[in-house]
C-alpha cells in the first residue's frame, strides 16, 4: 500500500514496465502530473508511477479515465502536441480532432454559424454507437450549426422546415411545437439537469457558513422550477447534493428541503446566523432563458428574508468574466449568481465541482472544506460499494451543513426536431453521428 493506492507495480526483478499513454494524453491536455493528480482524485505519485508504465489496480485506473474522459463541461480535448503549446494568452486558430468531423473554418461566423464535414479517414468501430463510444457512423457529408438568439425565431424556423434540429425547447414554446405537424419533441436525456444558486464564500455575509445555510433552508425548489419550466417540462424535487437517480446518491437534505416555509421563522434564522444588513450583489443573465428566471425568484426571496439586494441583470458573457473576480462586491465583484449543469457532470465526488472544497484553487465562490476534500480522497481509494456509499453520504452531510450551494432542483428539458431525423442518440451534448433521414 502506498497512501492507500495498492501499486501492483512495486515489481519483482525483471518484471517488464507496460507502455500506456497517460503521459500523452496529459500533455496534450496541457495538464501537469499534479493537475491530473488532483482531477482524478489520486496521489501524485500515482500518476508518475503509471505513466513510468507500472501497473496499479483496475479501479485506479477508471478513475484516472473518467478524469481525463468527463463528456461535460468542463471537459478535456485533445490536441496535436504543436498547438496544446501555444501560450494560454494566444488564440489556437487551427482545430483538429479525432472524431468522424472535420471544423469548417473558411465557413465560421462567430456567433452565428458553424459548420462541420464529414472526415472521410475516420473509420468507425464496428459495434452500435453508444452514447460517446462505440461505433460513430455518419449519415450526413455536412452540419451546419446556427446560432439564433432568439428562441421564438429558432421555433419558427424548425415549424417553418428552414432547419433540421433546435438543441433545446424554450418550454413556452413546446406546445406550438408539439401542435406543429412533422416535428418531434423527444427529453434530452434521462438525469436531466440540475439548476443551482452558488455564492461567493470569500465576502460577507455568505462568508458565514451558517448564513449560507439559512438561505437553503429557506428555499422552496417548486418556486425555482416551475419560473424556469412550468408546465411544459418534467422537473423534480431532489434534496441531494449529487444529482438524483444515480448510483449512491441517497436524498440526504429531505429534512431541509421538503419541509414547509415559516418566512417570519426564516427571517429570524437570517439574522441569528449572522447577516449584518450587507446588501447582496446578485449578478443576474437577462439573455438566458433557463437561468434569468432563477434570479428574480432568488432576489424576492432574499427581500422577504430581509435581506437587502442589488440584483444586476447583464448578459451571460458579462457574468461569466464577472464572476472570476474575487474583489469585494461593492468594488465590482459579486455575492450570488446561478447557473444549471448537466447531470452527467457532477456524477461523483471528483468531478462534482460545485462541492468540493477546494478554496481558492476551486470553482468560482472557491468554497474550502478540507474534510470534503478528505472524503473525495477516500472515494478515490474506496474499492467496495459501502466505502463508495459513505463517502457520498459524508459529502452530502457536510455541504447541507455548510451550504457551498443551494440545488434548486433537476429538470428534464426537450430537443425538437423533424420527424424524418431518426436514431438521435439521447445525450445531453447534441451528438450528430448516428442520426439519419428515416
Amino acid at each position: 500500500m502506498n497512501g492507500g493506492v495498492t501499486l501492483m507495480g512495486q515489481m519483482e526483478a525483471g518484471e517488464p514496465l507496460v507502455p500506456n499513454r497517460v503521459r500523452e494524453l496529459r500533455e496534450n491536455k496541457l495538464m501537469t502530473q499534479a493537475q491530473l493528480a488532483r482531477k482524478a482524485k489520486v496521489a501524485l505519485r500515482t500518476i508518475h508511477s503509471v505513466e513510468k508504465g507500472m501497473n496499479c489496480r483496475m479501479d485506479t485506473k477508471r478513475k484516472i479515465l473518467l478524469a481525463l474522459g468527463k463528456v461535460g463541461t468542463p471537459c478535456c480535448f485533445i490536441m496535436p502536441e504543436r498547438l496544446a503549446k501555444t501560450d494560454a494568452n494566444t488564440q489556437v486558430t487551427e482545430m483538429i480532432g479525432s472524431g468522424p468531423f472535420r471544423f469548417v473554418r473558411d465557413e465560421y461566423v462567430s456567433g452565428s454559424r458553424v459548420v462541420y464535414s464529414r472526415f472521410d479517414g475516420y473509420v468507425p468501430r464496428n459495434e452500435p454507437a453508444d452514447f460517446m463510444a462505440g461505433g460513430k457512423r455518419v449519415n450526413f457529408d455536412r452540419i451546419e450549426w446556427n446560432v439564433i438568439p432568439d428562441a421564438a425565431t429558432a421555433a419558427a424556423a424548425l415549424r417553418n422546415n428552414e432547419v433540421d434540429w433546435l438543441e433545446f425547447a424554450l418550454p413556452d414554446l413546446m406546445p406550438v411545437l408539439k401542435r406543429t405537424n412533422g416535428v418531434t419533441l423527444s427529453q434530452v436525456d434521462d438525469l436531466g439537469f440540475v439548476s443551482i444558486m452558488r455564492f461567493n464564500a470569500l465576502h460577507p455575509p455568505f462568508d458565514k457558513p451558517a448564513v449560507r445555510h439559512a438561505v437553503l433552508a429557506a428555499v422552496d425548489q417548486a418556486d425555482y422550477m416551475n419560473a424556469v419550466n412550468g408546465d411544459n417540462v418534467r422537473w423534480q424535487r431532489c434534496a441531494a447534493m449529487f444529482p438524483c437517480g444515480i448510483p449512491f446518491v441517497n436524498e440526504l437534505g429531505s429534512g431541509i428541503i421538503n419541509r414547509p416555509r415559516d418566512l417570519a421563522r426564516m427571517r429570524d434564522a437570517v439574522k441569528a446566523a449572522g447577516y449584518n444588513g450587507e446588501t447582496i450583489v446578485l449578478m443576474n443573465p437577462g439573455d438566458f432563458p433557463s437561468i434569468g428566471p432563477l434570479g428574480e425568484v432568488t432576489a424576492d426571496l432574499l427581500k422577504k428574508l430581509g435581506m437587502n439586494v442589488d440584483l444586476q441583470t447583464m448578459d451571460w458573457g458579462t457574468l461569466v468574466q464577472r464572476r472570476v473576480q474575487k474583489i469585494p462586491p461593492a468594488q465590482g465583484g459579486w455575492n450570488i449568481f446561478h447557473t444549471w449543469t448537466t447531470s452527467v457532470s457532477i456524477t461523483n465526488p471528483a468531478l462534482n465541482y460545485y462541492v468540493r472544497g477546494q478554496g481558492d484553487a476551486g470553482w468560482f465562490g472557491w468554497y474550502k472544506n478540507d474534510e470534503i476534500e478528505r472524503q473525495a480522497d477516500l472515494w478515490t481509494q474506496a474499492s467496495t460499494d459501502a466505502e463508495k456509499q459513505a463517502t457520498f453520504d459524508a459529502i452530502q452531510k457536510i455541504a447541507f451543513e455548510t451550504a457551498p450551494i443551494v440545488a434548486l432542483g433537476q429538470y428534464y428539458p426537450s430537443t425538437a426536431h423533424r420527424s424524418n431525423i431518426v436514431d438521435r442518440i439521447p445525450a445531453t451534448n447534441a451528438l450528430f453521428w448516428n442520426i439519419r433521414r428515416g
